[in-house]
């Protein structure tokens, strides 16, 4: 019984100082910095671009597994083949420059007339562009031409028997290929076909079969290009509405947004940029998809100039147009211009393929008042202390 009473009289007593301490106001040294005037916070902010732009440059497009010839809704494509490793004796009876094609982009009206030209000069498949072609005057004499239609799957050309001749003296140098051009001023649609980087059987690729007597025997010679390379150009007037980015025919975009605003603090947790398509501009039209990269640019001379600005070409992210938009996630981008790792001047946007293919998207620019470019930032700021 007495045991119970200590028992009983110890616990209530422990109760008790429990209660009075629960009393006191916390005076624990350093007790106020555990004290905070908020708990962080979340906030998100839309910016509209500050100043945005495109314009034309001329990328070589050597490694394509394609090549095209014709004109569409203001594009040209021509063609170079370069053959090499002819006999070295003999007389070169016939030669046919033949191919097949793969598809056709654009309208199925009229014919297209191509042109066999030599070409004059060198050029290097891996930088040869359309501008660099004509800026060097490589367009030599109309060797031959033929007839299309869309409809047309294969086609030959019957070469002057003299030109592969020359070829085959080794003591002279004018074998600088062939340029595949057309004589029409618009086509309405441009044959496609594969080049020699296709994976598939040679057969489909542009092929020269010459016929040589040598010795009262006639034999049969049929050669691969070595190098080959299509050219494009497209006609492009910089307009203020709408914004472009273009494979083969190259034409980028570029933006500003000004993140002053965003705290330095401040961490970066998603930032989206959406482009709104218009889709009757699209090339050859909207149903294809369409992938697009982002660079940092490292300079604002685009704002007064194309000449001189450039890009940091070692990191980019993708983005892609899935029906009347395009999104590109930049988090990385604006999350290293907020704390000051990379200064902020801007993007380029380019096509993903716009040395291998030829499509063109584009977009409306800040001058539309419900569909310009913008930048949705959702980022989150430390706790702060009170003091």
């Amino acid at each position: 019984m007495k045991k119970r009473l200590i028992t009983t009289l110890f616990l209530l007593g422990l109760f008790i100082l429990l209660v009075q301490c629960s009393k006191y106001e916390k005076t624990s040294v350093g007790s106020d910095h555990f004290e905070r005037e908020n708990s962080g916070s979340v906030a998100q902010m839309l910016k509209i671009a500050l100043r945005d732009t495109s314009y034309q440059t001329y990328a070589p497009n050597g490694f394509s597994v394609y090549l095209y010839v014709g004109q569409n809704k203001g594009i040209r494509c021509q063609s170079l083949l370069l053959f090499s490793g002819f006999p070295d004796s003999g007389i070169v009876d016939s030669v046919i420059l033949s191919h097949r094609f793969t598809g056709v982009i654009g309208s199925a009206r009229g014919s297209l007339v191509p042109t066999v030209h030599t070409v004059t000069g060198e050029w290097d498949e891996t930088e040869v562009t359309w501008e660099s072609f004509n800026m060097s005057n490589l367009l030599g004499d109309e060797v031959t031409t033929q007839v299309l239609y869309s409809d047309t799957d294969s086609v030959s050309y019957m070469l002057p028997q003299d030109l592969v001749q020359s070829w085959m003296d080794t003591s002279t140098l004018e074998n600088f290929g062939l340029l595949l051009s057309y004589s029409t001023p618009d086509t309405g649609f441009i044959m496609q076909f594969y080049s020699k980087e296709s994976p598939l059987e040679w057969a489909s690729v542009p092929q020269l079969t010459i016929y040589v007597t040598r010795d009262s025997i006639q034999s049969t010679y049929t050669k691969f290009p070595t190098a080959d390379a299509y050219i494009a150009t497209a006609p492009y007037d910089p307009t203020s509405e709408r914004l472009y980015i273009a494979d083969g025919a190259q034409l980028r975009s570029l933006l500003f947004f000004d993140l002053d605003s965003i705290p330095e603090n401040a961490t970066v947790n998603r930032a989206l940029l959406t482009l709104y398509n218009d889709t009757t501009l699209s090339f050859p039209d909207h149903s294809a998809p369409f992938e697009f990269v982002a660079f940092i640019c490292t300079d604002t001379t685009w704002w007064s100039s194309f000449e001189t600005f450039a890009f940091d070409s070692s990191l980019s992210f993708t983005g892609s147009v899935e029906d009347d938009s395009a999104v590109i996630n930049l988090t990385f981008y604006v999350q290293n211009w907020t704390i000051g790792i990379k200064e902020n001047n801007g993007i380029i946007l380019l096509g993903k393929n716009e040395r291998s293919d030829l499509m063109r998207r584009a977009f409306y620019s800040r001058t539309d008042s419900q569909k310009k470019p913008r930048l949705e930032i959702i980022y989150s700021l430390p706790p702060s202390g009170r003091f």
